[in-house]
């Protein structure tokens, strides 16, 4: 049996009250970001966000 991994349609759905801000981070963790989010075949911004936000 596989088990249900999708998140709910609530969840993808949602949509915060988002701010837009800049921040400089250094290449190290950008590249790590991007090498994690193509894994998870996600936008390596919204990786970030989530990580933030948690």
């Amino acid at each position: 049996m596989i088990r249900d991994f999708l998140p709910s349609p609530e969840e993808l759905a949602f949509r915060g009250d988002d701010v837009k801000v800049t921040i400089n981070l250094s290449r190290k963790s950008v590249e790590f970001f991007k090498e994690a989010a193509a894994k998870s075949d996600m936008q390596y911004q919204r990786m970030i966000r989530r990580l933030l936000d948690a």
